[in-house]
């Protein structure tokens, strides 16, 4: 049976409008998956960046705990974070410790200076470079959180020259 040119005519309007439709539903598709796919990696990121800053915060305070706790023990400033236990272990690891001579002493007279900070500045995404800092008044540890800039011009301050521009 032979189709009339009518019926022909609409076969094919069916058939373009098919097409069409299926690069538009195509079109949008691949368009929602790259939406997606982007929200979730900024949400991973954002979710890095805060997980990290936390597990930062964290081990400073341990450490500025743990430095005042033997310094209220022996009345000596400690030369680095006390204990043999895995954390603190990881900590002498990613830190830089400065020599008891070098605070303990000048703290008390120029107001505090720095026992130890992060070797390394934490890199982020969606904010600014930073490091922890714990610092010593003559009396108290205490941890600090700044940004890399602020490091760079308090460093050598602080008595961390040696990480100034690291």
């Amino acid at each position: 049976m032979e189709l009339t040119a009518d019926e022909r005519n609409i076969t094919e309007r069916v058939r373009v409008r098919t097409l069409r439709t299926r690069r538009r539903r195509l079109w949008r598709t691949g368009i929602t998956f790259l939406v997606v796919a982007g929200g979730m990696t900024v949400l991973a990121l954002a979710n890095r960046d805060a997980q990290m800053l936390r597990e930062a915060r964290a081990d400073a305070e341990y450490a500025a705990q743990r430095m005042q706790a033997e310094y209220e023990k022996t009345r000596r400033v400690p030369r680095t974070i006390p204990g043999r236990d895995e954390r603190a272990g990881r900590i002498r690891s990613r830190y830089t410790f400065n020599p008891p001579v070098l605070y303990a002493l000048r703290a008390a007279r120029t107001g505090p200076l720095g026992a130890c900070c992060q070797t390394r500045p934490m890199r982020f995404f969606f904010r600014d470079d930073s490091r922890f800092v714990v610092l010593f008044d003559g009396q108290t540890f205490a941890a600090h959180h700044l940004s890399e800039d602020d490091f760079q011009a308090r460093a050598s301050r602080l008595g961390f020259s040696a990480l100034r521009n690291r």
